[in-house]
């Protein structure tokens, strides 16, 4: 996020044009902006250089979202935040720089421990990444969810465990307690006992 980039510019004009290309389209719903990079780039650089490169990133933010209105006033804007430590200031700097996001999209990830400031977010805001047995830990006032992942996805370049189904489509407990939550399923998906039988010759002589 260099404010002289042009990489940023032409990111820009790309993304408007596919917001122009799909809004018609049916399933669409809303434009979401995914990463949580204003958070991230405290990992990468020091102050002060790490104040211009977060401002540099607001500003094109800012252009991106007001463009994405102009093209397709109907449909909310969402921005992804980490529900860090650093929730309430992020959104915060968020919500007053760039007054025409909508909502927020909060990434919870392997624990609930900076989840305590949501409750206080005096914006509108939902659960843009979370697992399932997070979510239904949380005691807050119900909102919008999306969950990590419907199904594990194995690619060449890498694989994922983080799904509602296994790779091969089938129902894993996440799933089920999903289904308990949502639709008052009481039926039980326990596991069955498993036990490992020894092998009959050792595996190492001797």
């Amino acid at each position: 996020f260099d404010p002289d980039s042009s990489y940023l510019l032409n990111l820009a004009r790309h993304i408007i044009s596919a917001v122009a290309d799909l809004k018609h389209h049916p399933s669409t719903v809303c434009w979401h902006i995914g990463n949580c990079t204003l958070q991230q780039m405290k990992d990468v650089y020091l102050q002060p250089e790490l104040f211009y490169r977060q401002q540099a990133y607001i500003n094109w933010l800012k252009n991106l979202v007001h463009e994405i209105k102009k093209t397709d006033p109907e449909r909310m804007i969402t921005v992804d935040v980490d529900a860090a430590a650093d929730l309430d200031a992020t959104v915060a700097r968020l919500h007053n720089q760039v007054p025409e996001i909508d909502a927020f999209g909060l990434v919870v990830k392997e624990n609930l421990k900076d989840t305590a400031q949501i409750s206080n977010l005096p914006v509108p805001y939902y659960y843009s990444s979370i697992k399932p047995e997070l979510y239904f830990k949380l005691h807050h006032q119900p909102t919008g969810v999306l969950m990590e992942n419907w199904q594990d996805q194995q690619t060449a370049t890498g694989v994922t465990f983080n799904g509602l189904k296994d790779i091969w489509g089938r129902n894993k407990p996440a799933f089920y307690e999903v289904t308990r939550h949502w639709t008052n399923d009481t039926s039980r998906h326990n596991l069955p006992d498993i036990k490992i039988l020894r092998p009959a010759l050792a595996t190492v002589q001797g």
